[in-house]
């Protein structure tokens, strides 16, 4: 849920993608908020694998 909150601003709101500035003053074209957006697939794709484990832990 943290990802979905941090993505959803990040796309919906001034704070942008492309954001991360080095001591030089260049960015990384995006590549952070890409592997954060792989992170929240990778998180989907578990849930979906596991979700049996997950209902039955819950009590449904």
């Amino acid at each position: 849920m943290v990802m979905s909150g941090a993505i959803f601003f990040h796309l919906f709101t001034p704070l942008g993608v492309v954001r991360v500035v080095d001591a030089a003053g260049n960015t990384d074209g995006g590549v952070l908020f890409f592997m954060a957006c792989g992170v929240w697939l990778g998180s989907v794709v578990l849930l979906y694998i596991d979700r049996q484990k997950i209902l039955a832990l819950v009590g449904h």
